[in-house]
């Protein structure tokens, strides 16, 4: 899928911007390193494929993103440590 990303000057009296999909994480932090570049958090992220976010709700997402990616690594490591100790606990000493 092309999205154009675009970085735009967020005006004071407009609405908080509605982002409807949340991008890949990739997306979310190349956006903030533009804003942090240009040293103004006023500035807009707009995809054509997700909406516009702030720079608040980039770091926001940012935080959820890899909070969620870092649950789902614990909960895997949990399922292949349950796994690994059936296999222990199966295991029988010969004589």
């Amino acid at each position: 899928m092309q999205e154009t990303k675009q970085i735009r000057h967020f005006n004071v009296n407009q609405p908080v911007p509605v982002i409807t999909v949340i991008p890949q994480r990739e997306k979310i932090r190349e956006a903030i390193e533009i804003i942090d570049q240009i040293d103004n958090p006023e500035l807009l992220a707009r995809w054509r494929d997700y909406g516009c976010a702030a720079y608040g709700q980039l770091k926001f997402m940012d935080y959820v993103v890899t909070a969620k990616n870092n649950f789902n690594l614990v909960e895997a490591t949990l399922e292949w440590i349950d796994k690994v100790e059936f296999q222990a606990n199966n295991i029988v000493e010969l004589r």
